[in-house]
This record gives structure tokens, sequence and C-alpha cells, in this order.
């Protein structure tokens, strides 16, 4: 286990677990606070108003909110990149008692490596 634990943090970590959470966190936030913010503006008869103007409401409002998801994928899978190295090495030094130094020798060839 000892010889696999940096391969599995870099590999597992990068590119299945963060992706993954980061895109679940990124549909759940952005999407359900988007559609109440859009279904209290047609209440509201703000999106009517913008109709009146000759503008689209649909692609006025939603195209804001989809730039924003895009600005965000980057910083959040970040973030989740790093908590998941954390908590992997936390793992790995405490609760299994192995080497600081074998999460990081075999992580970073692995990481370094093209696809």
């Amino acid at each position: 286990m000892q010889a696999f634990s940096g391969f599995a943090s870099a590999y597992i970590i990068t590119r299945l677990v963060s992706p993954l959470i980061s895109t679940i966190g990124l549909a759940a936030t952005i999407g359900a606070g988007a559609t109440a913010e859009l279904g209290a503006m047609r209440i509201s008869e703000e999106i009517d108003a913008l109709e009146s103007m000759s503008i689209r409401s649909v692609s006025y409002l939603v195209s804001t909110r989809v730039v924003a998801g895009v600005l965000v994928v980057i910083p959040l899978w970040s973030m989740v990149t790093l908590a998941g190295y954390l908590a992997f090495r936390i793992y790995v030094v405490v609760v299994s008692g192995q080497a600081p130094g074998s999460t990081t020798t075999t992580s970073i060839p692995t990481c370094n490596r093209p696809t």
C-alpha cells in the first residue's frame, strides 16, 4: 500500500474525484440558485418587463449564469483537488502511520506524466 499511496492520490483525486465533486457542487449550487432566482423574477414580472423592452429574456438571463459557471469551475476544481490531497495525506500519515514522503515521491511523477 505504501508504494502506491502517492500514485493513488495523484491519479484518483486528480482525474476522478475532483471533477466529479466539483461538477456536482456546481450543478447543485448554480442550478438551484438560478432556478429559484428566475422563478422569482417571473413571479415579480421582471422577465415580462425585459420582454416589453424587446430584450430576449432567456438568452440575456441564462447567458450570464453560464458565463459565471464557466468562470467558477477552475477555482472550484482547484480547491477540491487541494482539499483531496490534504485529506489523503492526513489519512496516509496519521491514520495509516506511513512516512510523510510516501505520498509525494510517487505523486509528482504521476502528475507530470501526459495522459
